[in-house]
């Protein structure tokens, strides 16, 4: 029982740093997008393109916003992968993140 415990709380380990690196990846990709924005806002105000000005800055604010929600979930994914190690139930905890792996074959499956 113990080995299996064991191996469970490896794969729930992995699943939570394979969601944490692609929250990280989706969080860099969201600040370049961000980066963008702003230049194409600067370009714009740089032209006097009014009505390109607005798009620009509803465009860097959804990005901002993207961004945001991008960091906070990787956030979330590091204190759950650091915070069962302060805790007396670290394998069952690690053990059940291992279901993360069923979760994300059902919404493939649904997709």
């Amino acid at each position: 029982m113990r080995l299996l415990l064991a191996v469970l709380s490896m794969l729930g380990i992995v699943a939570v740093v394979g969601r944490l690196a692609r929250a990280m990846l989706r969080a860099l990709g969201r600040t370049a997008e961000h980066m963008a924005a702003g230049h194409a806002a600067e370009n714009r105000a740089r032209r006097g393109d009014l009505t390109g000005i607005a798009e620009a800055g509803a465009w860097r604010r959804e990005t901002r916003r993207r961004r945001r929600r991008a960091w906070l979930m990787g956030a979330l994914w590091a204190v759950l992968l650091v915070v069962p190690l302060y805790t007396p139930w670290s394998m069952a905890l690690y053990s059940a993140y291992a279901l993360l792996w069923l979760f994300e074959a059902l919404l493939r499956r649904r997709r």
